[in-house]
C-alpha cells in the first residue's frame, strides 16, 4: 500500500497493476479486492492497493503502474452501503477503519475513475466489483429514484468486468503484459465495452435502449427479461444496449471456476487480517467473517429480489472437502483462533455439492424454468449429506471445537434431507439458532419473489418440530414492501407468522437494488416474465407493512 513497502519488502521500483478499493484493505477471501490482488500476484505481477482514496493525489502513493488500474467500489454497492431503504444515511460503514462513515463517495466507481483519469492519463482503466457488475446496463438508482446509464458509460472507463472475475482479469492482464492495448482485446467472457460509432457486435441481441426506456418504463422490464435469459456462460449471447451517447456490448458470462480452480484460489496465502495501516482502528466487517470459509459459489435459486444469480450465476461450483479441511487446518494455527469456525457456507449454505447434468455437459442452466421455483427440479441433484459430512470432517480436527453454519438455508431443500442430516444441522452445527428464508407468508407475494409457497414453510416447521431432542430457535428472514406486497398481504403474513409461532427479528424493507427482477417490477409496474401488472409500495407503505409483520401475535414465541 506504500512505496516503502514496495522497496523495503519486495524491492520493486514500480507496480504492474494498481487496485483501487472503496473498502479498507483486508487480506481475506471474503473481500473481492483481496482475491483479485492475490490471483494477479500468483501470476507473477507486482500489485499495489490504494484503499479509500480521498483525493486524486492519494493514487500516486506508489507511482504510475505499468499495465492498468482496476477499480472496485468495495464489497457492497456504495449506495446500499451508505443508505437505508428509506434513504437515511447510515451511521457506520463496517468496511471502513473503525466503522467510520463517509470514507468513500456515493457511486464510488465513478468518482475513483475520475480521479484515475486525472493522474494517470492514457492508462488502461478497468472497473469491476459488485457495484459495476450490477450496474452494467441501464439501471435504477435508489438514491435519485431514477434511471441511470450503464456505469461503463458514466465512468468513462475502458472496460467493465462483471461477475466473479478471476479468469477474466488474468486474461486481460496477460493481454496487456504482452504489449497489447485494450482496444484490440478479443471478445472476452465476463466483460462489457463501449462500441465505436460505426462498430457492430457480431451475433448480438439489441436491448431496449435509453430513449426507448425513458419513453416507456415497461421497456425496462423487457430488457431485464432478455438479460436474465442470457446470463448463462454456455447459451448466453452478446447483448448490446444504447446509452444515449454511446452503445455498450456485454459478452456472455465467464465460465464458473471448476473445483480444482476454486480450490486453488482459496489456497492462496491470505493473512485473514486487515492491512497494518488499519490495525489501530480495525475493520468491523472482518470480525464477522475472519473465521469463516466459503464452501461454494453460485446459487441455483433465482429469487427476484436477489442479485446473486446476476453476479455469481445459477451454476453451483463447490470446493473439494480436502481443500476446506486444509483451510480449516491453516485457520487453526492462527494465534487468534479460539477453536470456533463461525461459518462454512456460501450464497445458500445447503447447496454445497449440488449439481445438474446440464451444468457439466455444456448446456448451462435451463432457460425455460428455474432450478427451484415453483418447485425443485428433479434434475437438480444433491442433499445436505455432503454438507454434514464436510462439517463433521472439519469438526474432527483436534484444534477445532465447533463448526457452525450461519449462511442462510433453503428450507425447501432441507425437506429433501433425511432426519439424521437435519438433526445434525440443527443439533451440532447451528450457533444457537437456525436461519432460513421464507421471505414472506403471503402466497401472491411469494410467487412474485420466486419463493416456495407458504405451505412448504409450514411443512418444514412441522418436520423440525417432530425431530427428537431440543432444536434451536428457527429465525426466518423476511422482506416487507416487495413489489406486490400491500397492507393486506402484510396483515395476512403477520397472522400466519404468529400462528406458526415464528419470531420476526429479521425483517428488512425491500431495497430496489440494481440488477434484480424485483427492481424491474418496481420500475415498470409489471412482472418481467408474465407482463402482468404489479402493485408497487412506496417507502411509507413498506414501513407500515414491516411494523404490521413485526407485531407479536397471541401464541407466538421465540422458540419453535
Amino acid at each position: 500500500m506504500t512505496r516503502a513497502e514496495m522497496g523495503d519488502w519486495y524491492g520493486w521500483d514500480e507496480l504492474d497493476v494498481l487496485l483501487v478499493s472503496g473498502d479498507a484493505y483486508v487480506d481475506h477471501p471474503a473481500f473481492g479486492i483481496a482475491i483479485i490482488a492475490r490471483v494477479l500476484a500468483a501470476e507473477g505481477l507486482r500489485v499495489g492497493v490504494v484503499a479509500q482514496p480521498q483525493q486524486a493525489e492519494d493514487l500516486l502513493a506508489m507511482g504510475r503502474p505499468r499495465l492498468c488500474v482496476g477499480i472496485s467500489a468495495g464489497t457492497l454497492d456504495s449506495l446500499i452501503n451508505h443508505y437505508t431503504p428509506s434513504g437515511k444515511r447510515r451511521r457506520e460503514d463496517r468496511y471502513s477503519p473503525g466503522g467510520q462513515p463517509r470514507r468513500r463517495p456515493d457511486r464510488a466507481t465513478i468518482a475513483y475513475s475520475s480521479m484515475c483519469r486525472q493522474v494517470f492519463p492514457g492508462l488502461a482503466l478497468i472497473i469491476g466489483g459488485i457495484e459495476a457488475s450490477l450496474r452494467r446496463f441501464i439501471h435504477f438508482d435508489c438514491l435519485q429514484q431514477t434511471l441511470r446509464r450503464s456505469l461503463l458509460a458514466d465512468s468513462k472507463a475502458d472496460l467493465l468486468v462483471y461477475g466473479m472475475a478471476e479468469q477474466t482479469i488474468v486474461t486481460i492482464a496477460r493481454h496487456l503484459a504482452a504489449g497489447h492495448d485494450l482496444g484490440c482485446l478479443p471478445p472476452t467472457p465476463g466483460t462489457c465495452r463501449r462500441l465505436g460509432r460505426d462498430e457492430s457486435a457480431t451475433a448480438a441481441l439489441d436491448l431496449p435502449g435509453w430513449d426507448s426506456i425513458q419513453g416507456d418504463r415497461q421497456r425496462f422490464a423487457e430488457a431485464a427479461e432478455i438479460i436474465r435469459r442470457h446470463q448463462d456462460p454456455y447459451r448466453g449471447r452478446p447483448l448490446v444496449q444504447d446509452q444515449g451517447w454511446c452503445r455498450i456490448v456485454q459478452q456472455p458470462p465467464a465460465l464458473p471456476l471448476d473445483t480444482a480452480a476454486l480450490d486453488a484460489v482459496y489456497a492462496l496465502p491470505f493473512t485473514r487480517r486487515e492491512h497494518p495501516a488499519h490495525s489501530a482502528l480495525g475493520v468491523p466487517a472482518l470480525a464477522t467473517v475472519r473465521w469463516s470459509m466459503t464452501a461454494h459459489r453460485g446459487c441455483a435459486g433465482s429469487c427476484a429480489f436477489c442479485a446473486i444469480s446476476a453476479h455469481q450465476g445459477r451454476i453451483v461450483s463447490s470446493r473439494s472437502p480436502a481443500s476446506l479441511v486444509a483451510e480449516a487446518q491453516r485457520l487453526s494455527t492462527d494465534p487468534g483462533f479460539t477453536g470456533t469456525i463461525d461459518d462454512v457456507g456460501g450464497p445458500t449454505a445447503n447447496m454445497y455439492g449440488y449439481s445438474c447434468p446440464r451444468w457439466h455437459t455444456g448446456q448451462g442452466a435451463c432457460a425455460d424454468r428455474d432450478c427451484l421455483w415453483p418447485t425443485p427440479c428433479p434434475q437438480l441433484r444433491g442433499n445436505g449429506q455432503a454438507l454434514v459430512e464436510l462439517l463433521n470432517a472439519i469438526a474432527a480436527l483436534p484444534t477445532v471445537r465447533h463448526v457452525f453454519v450461519q449462511s442462510g438455508l433453503r428450507h425447501d431443500l432441507l425437506l429433501r434431507d433425511p432426519d439424521p442430516v437435519l438433526q445434525a444441522l440443527l443439533g451440532r452445527h447451528c450457533p444457537g439458532r437456525l436461519k432460513f428464508a421464507p421471505e414472506h407468508a403471503d402466497d401472491r407475494v411469494l410467487h412474485l419473489m420466486r419463493k416456495p409457497a407458504w405451505q412448504v414453510c409450514l411443512d418444514f416447521l412441522a418436520r423440525c418440530r417432530r425431530l427428537p431432542g431440543r432444536s434451536p430457535p428457527l429465525i426466518p428472514y423476511l422482506i416487507a414492501g416487495h413489489p406486490g406486497d400491500s397492507r393486506a398481504s402484510g396483515a395476512s403474513a403477520a397472522t400466519r407468522l404468529g400462528a406458526a409461532r415464528l419470531n420476526t427479528d429479521l425483517i428488512q424493507a425491500f431495497t430496489p437494488s440494481p440488477g434484480t427482477e424485483a427492481t424491474a417490477m418496481h420500475v415498470s409496474g409489471v412482472d418481467p416474465r408474465s407482463g402482468q401488472a404489479v402493485d408497487i409500495c412506496d417507502p411509507a407503505t413498506s414501513g407500515t407493512i414491516k411494523r404490521t409483520m413485526n407485531r407479536q401475535r397471541p401464541g407466538s414465541g421465540r422458540k419453535p
